[in-house]
């Protein structure tokens, strides 16, 4: 393989010897290539080098199609200074001449490179110029150059080497002579925050050192700036009767680290670094480093765990502050704990405070989908429906209506129903994304959606049943107790939404009792009726166990009293029927604490515990 450049082109040429019988040698060119040279001006050298580089990959190429066997093959080429490159360690060359180096010699690992003088190289007529007349009595092209006919002994010796020095796009060489002093005074704690930084940092410095001597290094000079009981020790002194370290039983080891010589010496189970902590002060650099190293370890670990982890090699003075601040400090940890302001309630609506007609001021929502069942016979079509739920804002009235889709035309098909049989409409928005500006509807929609989930379960009813199942639903929520009626003890009647809205509470048509009975005996209207009751069943046990739930029955910082209307919990209660009783008397037990109360109610006087009594807290 010849190569060779000129400031036009540059390129490289094939050829295969062979020999008869009578050994005579026959070279014959095999293949050849030319490039134009890059418009960019650039050296002489440097096109030599992409020459070679053109018959390297030219080379690879033909042996991939060959299908005879190569003995031997020499690259030749006129440049000195390509073949001083080749010679050379690339990690010496510049970016341009490394690169393209390192592919030649990675290619070519069991290939010669030598050298051809100018005038009896082939690859001249590559990047010469040559007339078409004239190529074709051109024998060096044809057949190269007479020595290759001869024995290898008679090729042409390289001569005119580089020495390195003299070879262009060579790096210089930088040299740097460290002095490091004997001592550790060239740790500075304060340039470092990552203790695998440090470490490996003094162990480079060191050197030839592993990074187990390094951290041993580290921790001397730390317990030398901490305690100054460190020097007395190393000197062979003890330290005197009044010293706090005196509790720890210090002593120096092999390495001369101090370390705390406390009474697990028998504990033949536990590590010697475990036995015998390495004692740091936890207001030191290290010690932080140290803390925060382990934190990250554990995948940001607690300020308990990270000081029980930390005590299996280290003990360090005032560890516990130091693990919570490390804790506390993390920010990785702050982003994990972090919690949305919280602002300071707002004031209620003007709308809430003053009194007008039921319904003049409502706050609108949806609840859903729910399933339906477009028939009752078979072959029915399932399809989504929701709930628009309108609440009033004074009264606390709910009005429920049955909406096919999520569509304006559904939405405003439902608001005309609800302004035809209620009230005038002037819209109000909530802000964007800010369901907790609208909390008294947004409680509404949990009541219903809550349990009408757990109740419909499964059971998929028609749009007919399903509005008749809300609107006794409505009934039930508008019944519900707000607040005493009067202050007369003897007054048994609640003010509930549906005094505002028929001047007494809303009640229902009588009803019989289908909880103890077979599903199957039921027929589907009383199965309807058996849902409103469980819906009411659920609904009285779980709103009664939250009014239940108060801070002061945790702290008993308040009691029931005399004459206070409470709502006993009943699992056996009709629908529509919420028992509010007056407490007549109470019993306290031994540490003064009310447990039990006498209740009146419109059968007689009963005696319940107060985990059975709610009491109604007007809102």
């Amino acid at each position: 393989m010849f190569t060779d450049v000129s400031q036009s082109a540059y390129g490289a040429c094939l050829y295969v010897p062979s020999a008869d019988v009578y050994g005579r040698i026959k070279v014959s060119l095999l293949i050849a290539k030319s490039k134009v040279a890059p418009l960019k001006l650039t050296t002489i050298p440097r096109l030599e080098l992409c020459g070679a580089l053109v018959g390297v990959r030219l080379y690879e190429k033909a042996i991939d199609s060959l299908r005879v066997q190569v003995r031997h093959t020499t690259f030749w080429t006129d440049s000195t200074i390509v073949l001083g490159w080749l010679k050379m360690l690339p990690s010496k060359l510049q970016p341009f001449v490394r690169n393209r180096t390192v592919e030649i010699m990675e290619k070519t690992v069991n290939c010669t490179w030598r050298h051809v003088p100018t005038d009896e190289n082939p690859a001249n007529h590559i990047s010469r110029a040559v007339e078409v007349v004239n190529l074709q009595g051109l024998d060096l092209w044809w057949s190269g150059p007479q020595f290759l006919q001869q024995d290898c002994s008679q090729w042409p010796s390289n001569s005119g080497r580089y020495s390195d020095s003299k070879l262009p796009e060579v790096r210089p060489e930088v040299s740097l002579h460290l002095s490091v002093p004997r001592d550790d005074s060239f740790i500075d704690f304060s340039q470092f925050s990552n203790l695998s930084r440090l470490n490996r940092a003094v162990a480079y410095a060191l050197r030839f050192i592993n990074l187990q001597n390094a951290l041993n290094l580290i921790i001397r000079k730390a317990q030398s700036d901490s305690f100054v009981e460190y020097k007395l020790l190393t000197q062979g002194h003890s330290l005197s009767p009044k010293n706090p370290l005196n509790k720890f039983n210090v002593f120096l080891d092999d390495a001369q680290i101090m370390r705390v010589g406390g009474k697990f010496g028998n504990a033949s189970e536990f590590s010697y670094e475990k036995k015998y902590p390495i004692i740091l002060q936890s207001t030191h650099i290290l010690t932080k480093l140290v803390f925060k190293a382990e934190h990250i370890r554990l995948m940001h670990a607690g300020p308990q765990l990270l000081l029980a982890s930390i005590r299996e090699v280290h003990w360090p003075i005032g560890g516990r502050n130091l693990a919570k601040t490390t804790y506390h400090n993390c920010i990785r940890c702050i982003r994990m704990r972090a919690q949305t302001v919280t602002p300071l309630m707002g004031n209620l609506p003007v709308h809430r405070l003053t009194p007008g007609r039921p319904f003049e001021c409502v706050g609108i929502d949806y609840a859903g989908p729910i399933s339906s069942a477009n028939r009752l016979s078979r072959g029915c079509r399932i399809v989504k429906v929701y709930i628009a739920i309108f609440v009033c804002f004074k009264t606390k009235a709910i009005h429920i209506e049955l909406v096919g889709d999520l569509t304006s035309n559904s939405f405003l098909s439902a608001l005309r129903r609800f302004v035809s049989r209620r009230e005038g409409i002037n819209f109000h928005l909530c802000p964007p994304y800010s369901p907790h500006f609208g909390g008294l509807w947004e409680a509404g929609v949990k009541s219903i959606k809550f349990h009408m989930h757990r109740v419909l379960g499964n059971c998929n009813l028609t749009y007919e049943e399903l509005i008749t199942v809300l609107t006794q639903i409505e009934a039930i929520f508008n019944s519900r107790p707000l607040t005493p009626l009067s202050s007369d003890p003897d007054d048994m009647m609640p003010l509930t939404p549906g005094h505002f809205l028929i001047g007494q509470p809303l009640t229902a048509m009588p009803a019989a009792e289908y909880k103890d009975c077979r599903l199957s005996n039921l027929t589907r209207f009383q199965r309807l009726e058996l849902m409103r009751q469980h819906f009411w069943a659920r609904w009285s046990k779980e709103y009664i166990s939250e009014l239940q739930q108060r801070t002061k029955w945790r702290t008993n910082q308040s009691s029931l009293k005399l004459h206070s209307l409470v709502v006993v919990k009943e699992d056996n209660l009709p629908p529509l029927k919420c028992r509010l009783d007056h407490i007549v008397a109470v019993y306290p037990g031994s540490d003064g604490v009310n447990r039990v109360a006498d209740i009146r109610t419109s059968s007689g006087v009963i005696k319940r515990s107060f985990n059975k009594i709610c009491p109604l807290i007007a809102d």
